[in-house]
């Protein structure tokens, strides 16, 4: 991603095959990520490559998520 995203915070509930409820809780952000800016060197001269090789971010964000899994569903407990 290009972007920052907002983080986004979000619980679901998962039944497992005992019929038992497990709850999740997840947060999901956008991290920074190092870019190489180094220019490529391939062996072909296929045009499409030279176009990519010139389309570059100066920051560049990857989506991680963090997952809380419990039997309780204290939900306001896992926001905090």
């Amino acid at each position: 991603m290009s972007q920052k995203q907002q983080p986004s915070f979000f619980v679901s509930a998962l039944t497992d095959i005992d019929a038992l409820r497990h709850y999740c809780a997840c947060l999901t952000f956008s991290e920074d990520v190092a870019v190489d800016d180094s220019p490529r060197h391939d062996d072909g001269d296929d045009d499409a490559d030279q176009e990519l090789s010139l389309v570059r971010y100066s920051k560049m964000y990857a989506a991680k998520s963090l997952v809380l899994v419990s039997r309780f569903d204290y939900f306001e407990t896992f926001r905090v």
